[in-house]
């Protein structure tokens, strides 16, 4: 099934970082290098040509990270080659330089998505040494985000009292089954599903995470910009923004 994904992060915004130009300026062929355990480690911002444009002055960024970090690898080795006793192991590492890489899309209003959870971390990190900002991950209020998209479709519930604690529920318009829906609209959630209009094209699925994530049911071949103008436009109000004081 088609599906888009990214996770967000807010930049601290300053009057000149409202200005695209400016951030395109900061980030275009942006690298960094660092050293870690006597290893010199290179990052790097690739940004692609295009300029995407979501309406009231907001505009889009895409790019590339690439970034190396140390990884460890590991051997068994024997220590002993006398045949005449049994053989002995040990098991030595190593660490390696091993390269990650990311996609992500920034606005000129203070999101910042990266395509994937895992790759959040290190595409902060790296845009927020560029533009000399902070970049910190934020959240997503899932309990508001039920009650405002009632027709869920996937949920996980977590924290609940009783022999039944937790776990993910699938299904159509979870909240009126007759046998979880009372527990399905009661129970805090981390994670939870529901269908927009969005897009124009008829009823979408959607689901969001509480550490930030959102992915939807649909793909786009040339451009992201309808995914990123969904997160922007319509997930926004659900964004517990981080506290930059």
């Amino acid at each position: 099934m088609p599906m888009t994904s990214g996770c967000i992060s807010i930049y601290k915004l300053r009057d000149e970082l409202k200005n695209v130009g400016i951030i395109r300026t900061k980030l275009s062929n942006y690298s960094y290098s660092r050293t870690e355990e006597r290893r010199r480690l290179n990052s790097a911002i690739r940004l692609n040509d295009t300029l995407g444009n979501l309406g009231t002055g907001t505009s889009v960024l895409s790019g590339i990270v690439y970034d190396e970090h140390l990884k460890t690898s590991g051997r068994v080795v024997k220590t002993n080659d006398n045949p005449d006793e049994p053989p002995e192991f040990t098991i030595t590492t190593e660490p390696y330089v091993d390269v990650r890489i990311g996609l992500f899309w920034i606005l000129n209003n203070g999101l910042l998505i990266s395509n994937r959870l895992e790759n959040r971390a290190f595409i902060s990190r790296l845009i927020g040494r560029a533009l000399s900002a902070d970049v910190k991950p934020c959240q997503i209020n899932i309990g508001k985000l039920s009650e405002d998209y009632r027709n869920n479709w996937i949920g996980t519930i977590v924290g609940r009292d009783g022999n039944w604690q937790g776990g993910q529920v699938h299904g159509n318009d979870l909240r009126h089954d007759n046998c979880i829906g009372g527990e399905f609209v009661r129970c805090p959630k981390n994670l939870v599903g529901g269908i927009t209009e969005y897009f124009g094209n008829g009823p979408t699925k959607f689901r969001a995470s509480q550490e930030g994530s959102i992915l939807v049911m649909q793909s786009w071949a040339n451009t992201k910009d309808p995914f990123i103008g969904f997160i922007d436009q319509e997930m926004s109000q659900y964004i517990v923004r981080p506290n930059f004081d």
